[in-house]
C-alpha cells in the first residue's frame, strides 16, 4: 500500500521539517484475527516473533508492536471493569454489577461485555462528577 506522506498540492510546514504522521491503518480481518490469536497465545511477541508476524500478515513490525500495544490497553481496561463489577459494595454488600442491574443498568437478560461495563463507568463517573 502507498501512502503519501502530507498531499502534494499543499505541503505544510510539518511536511517540510519531516513531521508527517502515517495514516491510520485499516487492518483486514484476516490480519486482526491472526493478530487476535496471536495475542491469545501471548500477551508479548519476542522480536523474532514479532517478526515472523509482521512479514506473515505483509505488515511492518511496526505496525505490529503499537497494535500489540493497544490490545494490552484494551485488555487491561476490560480487566479492571471486570474486576471493578465483581467487587462488593460497602453500602449494600451486593456485588456493582448486581446494584447496576437493580438500578436499571443492566436487565437481567442483557449479557454485560467489557465494551458496556467500561461505558457505564464512565457513566457512573460523569454523574457522580456533574
Amino acid at each position: 500500500v502507498f501512502v503519501m506522506c502530507c498531499p502534494a498540492s499543499a505541503p505544510s510546514q510539518a511536511a517540510l521539517l519531516g513531521k508527517c504522521r502515517r495514516p491510520r491503518t485499516a487492518f483486514t480481518s484476516q490480519q486482526l484475527l491472526e493478530l487476535e490469536n496471536q495475542f491469545k497465545v501471548n500477551k508479548y511477541l519476542s522480536r523474532p516473533k514479532r517478526f515472523e508476524v509482521a512479514t506473515s500478515l505483509m505488515l511492518t513490525e511496526t505496525q505490529v508492536k503499537i497494535w500489540f500495544q493497544n490490545r494490552r490497553m484494551k485488555w487491561k481496561r476490560s480487566r479492571k471493569s471486570k474486576e471493578h463489577l465483581a467487587s462488593t459494595h460497602p453500602d449494600t454488600g451486593r456485588t456493582n454489577a448486581e446494584n447496576h442491574r437493580i438500578q436499571g443498568l443492566y436487565p437481567k437478560h442483557t449479557e454485560i461485555s467489557p465494551d458496556s461495563i467500561l461505558f457505564y463507568t464512565y457513566y457512573e463517573a460523569f454523574k457522580i462528577a456533574h
